[in-house]
């Protein structure tokens, strides 16, 4: 029993501090390598004035194209005014403004 706790203990001790050891020394470093620099995108852009009534159709057809609509404004209004003293608006348009990566 004496002789089992003088083989028993000492290994232990030994085994404990070999785990503490691995934890604690660092492995060989990691190598990291740089990333590619991402270049810089070129822009083209289209500003079209639709009719409010054609409006969804050309949204439809610039997404189809891979363009991507970001800015949609009312641009202008037909007001008239007919004899009759009514008020009538004639054709209201609209600003698209949309952008896609240039081909290179």
């Amino acid at each position: 029993m004496i002789e089992a706790r003088r083989v028993v203990i000492p290994s232990l001790c030994v085994v404990c501090l070999f785990a503490v050891g691995l934890l604690l020394v660092p492995g060989r470093p990691a190598l990291s390598y740089p990333d590619e620099a991402p270049s810089a995108l070129r822009w083209e852009y289209s500003t079209e004035n639709v009719e409010a009534g054609g409006l969804l159709v050309k949204l439809g057809e610039l997404s189809g194209q891979g363009w991507d609509v970001f800015s949609v404004e009312q641009f202008a209004q037909g007001i008239e005014q007919g004899a009759d003293g009514k008020t009538r608006l004639l054709v209201e348009r609209f600003q698209v403004t949309a952008r896609r990566p240039m081909k290179r």
